[in-house]
């Protein structure tokens, strides 16, 4: 990533912040607990943020063991 942002000519003091922000876009597309819940109404924040909240209130060590993906509109 650093040499894409090299050779797209930006400076080098600004490379290792677009790095950064490149490397977190992508773990919030891409992990589950770094993306953000999908119903603001119940809970604003990262599905981490829930589940660690949730094992908070129960005492207990809660964990995601599995999920299903929806999406809209594809075949």
């Amino acid at each position: 990533m650093a040499k894409q942002a090299e050779n797209e000519g930006k400076p080098a003091d600004i490379v290792p912040r677009m790095v950064e922000g490149r490397l977190k876009a992508f773990f919030q597309d891409r992990v589950l607990y770094e993306q953000d819940f999908v119903n603001p109404d119940r809970f604003e924040g990262k599905v981490g943020d829930l589940v660690r909240q949730l094992g908070a209130q129960m005492g207990e060590n809660v964990g995601v063991r599995r999920f299903a993906r929806l999406a809209v509109g594809e075949d």
